[in-house]
């Protein structure tokens, strides 16, 4: 009856979701539905309600919204208990009243100074603070800088409320990992930055129809006046591709990122003229730069490395743009990955797609000799350099190589070719193996794996079965949510049948 039972909770939680939901507006609605009193006298919050209708119909002479919020606080907070606004906005349009909110959540916490959160830490009574400090710092955007100097420059050394609160408060790592549909997109963020910690699904597929990382050689490309022309023509021809090859399906979300501002305008540029030369590429291009949507998510963007935190597209293009100068010299000097914290602009660029990235370099990242460097930055991107060439070239033990490099904080036991968490696991290998099946252990390169995948007998590119024992796994899971719903549905949408066997 097992199975039986999980199918019934798994509904059971889907339908719990969708009566919370309806309960929230309940209660709202059953707040804003006030009756009248006794005959025809009016009840206080009906005058209210009416008192709050007329300012909001008014055409001249009409209250700024934070005197709004004085005068009707409980009313708007009846109406909208959750409200959704930036630390500035916070101070402009809400009165400064202790513990306002029952409850504060910032996001993105990493960027933001811990003194610009004073005014809604003092408006809230509790606190969820998330952020990655392996991302971008708050003196990355408000660093004082002259594009065109590309030394080091000063910067205060800013605290973010994240760090801030690392020290005062236990912390909870988010783990699983949903932005990937193929593990590569996300294994050297997870190896280089995380120890390995985020839960990613394994690939379903052994080998996919077309590399999730695509590497785009520009062999006559030059670094001159801190830009690459030769490569920011290949990225509009190679863009060009795409949109012809989607012309008639639904077209992938596109996001396009330099290491730097003059080649993001170059870039720009380069589109403006091929629109006005080509008709045809000018009429693909609106349908991405306006999508049928509508949706601001679903745009085309070009922008640099420290300018894309939080995005996300189907597919990013890369134009790293550094080459050799016309004199045949290839300087050290990449930008403000050379700086202190540069690495984590790296780490924000290189998680952003969900289905492909595409690597336009000019240069062999063997010619990067930057192990004397003082920063991280610029030994974190020759590393992925490398690495997203190995991916596009199936160099499968030279990604395990770059990978375990990568990954000093790892259990070096996951990199046996063979595991088993049991004895019981290991007899199911066997049997099926016994029966003829071809069957891979321990499916995965992140510190979640499947315990076997059997091989499809029919197409040898893909699995056709996961299986999981009730091994360490399974035992991993804090909650039966969480082990037998969760876990589950997460497989499944990354392309996988899974079925459990017990001991």
């Amino acid at each position: 009856d097992h199975k039986q039972n999980q199918k019934k909770l798994e509904e059971l939680l889907e339908k719990k979701s969708e009566l919370i939901v309806k309960q929230i507006i309940h209660n709202i609605e059953s707040d804003v539905d006030f009756r009248p009193g006794m005959g025809n006298k009016r009840t206080q919050r009906e005058t209210e309600y009416n008192a709050l209708n007329h300012e909001l119909g008014k055409k001249r002479k009409v209250k700024p919204v934070r005197k709004l919020l004085e005068q009707y606080e409980h009313i708007l907070f009846d109406i909208a208990p959750c409200w959704l606004a930036s630390p500035e906005m916070v101070s402009n349009i809400f009165p400064l009243e202790q513990n306002m909110f029952d409850l504060v959540i910032v996001d993105e916490a990493s960027q933001l100074a811990a003194e610009r959160s004073l005014p809604f830490i003092y408006r809230g009574e509790r606190l969820v603070i998330a952020g990655d400090e392996m991302q971008l710092k708050p003196h990355d955007l408000f660093r004082i800088k002259e594009e065109e100097n590309e030394e080091e420059d000063d910067t205060m050394d800013i605290e973010s409320l994240l760090l801030l609160a690392k020290r005062r408060h236990s912390t909870h790592m988010l783990q699983w990992h949903y932005r990937s549909e193929w593990q590569e997109l996300i294994d050297f963020s997870n190896h280089a930055f995380y120890h390995g910690a985020l839960k990613i699904s394994p690939n379903s597929h052994i080998k996919p129809k077309e590399s999730p990382i695509q590497w785009v050689d520009c062999p006559g490309g030059i670094w001159e006046d801190r830009s690459n022309v030769a490569e920011a023509s290949k990225v509009i021809d190679t863009l060009y591709n795409i949109l012809q090859d989607y012309k008639d399906k639904k077209i992938p979300t596109i996001g396009i990122i330099t290491f730097n501002d003059k080649q993001r305008n170059l870039i720009l540029d380069e589109i403006d003229i091929r629109c006005k030369k080509d008709p045809a590429f000018e009429d693909l291009y609106n349908d991405i730069a306006n999508p049928a949507s509508g949706k601001k998510d679903d745009e085309i963007f070009v922008r640099n490395i420290e300018n894309v935190q939080g995005d996300e597209r189907d597919i990013i293009i890369f134009s790293v743009g550094y080459a050799k100068d016309p004199k045949g010299t290839l300087k050290l000097n990449f930008g403000t990955l050379s700086r202190d914290g540069g690495e984590n602009r790296l780490n924000g660029a290189i998680t952003r797609a969900s289905k492909k990235i595409i690597v336009f370099c000019s240069i062999d990242p063997r010619d990067m000799k930057v192990e004397g460097t003082k920063n991280a930055g610029p030994k974190r991107l020759k590393d992925f350099l490398e690495y997203a060439n190995a991916v596009n070239n199936d160099e499968s033990e030279k990604i395990k190589q770059i990978l375990d490099s990568l990954g000093s904080g790892m259990n070096r036991t996951q990199q046996q070719t063979k595991q088993f968490d049991s004895e019981f696991e290991e007899l199911v290998h066997d049997k099926l193996e016994d029966m003829g099946y071809t069957v891979a252990t321990q499916v995965g390169q992140s510190g979640y794996r499947i315990d076997l995948g059997i091989v499809d007998p029919r197409d040898n590119s893909k699995f056709i079965l996961g299986v999981e024992c009730d091994g360490a796994m399974f035992h991993s899971g804090k909650s039966v949510r969480e082990r037998d719903v969760m876990r589950q549905k997460f497989l499944e949408r990354r392309g996988w049948n899974i079925d459990r066997i017990w001991s």
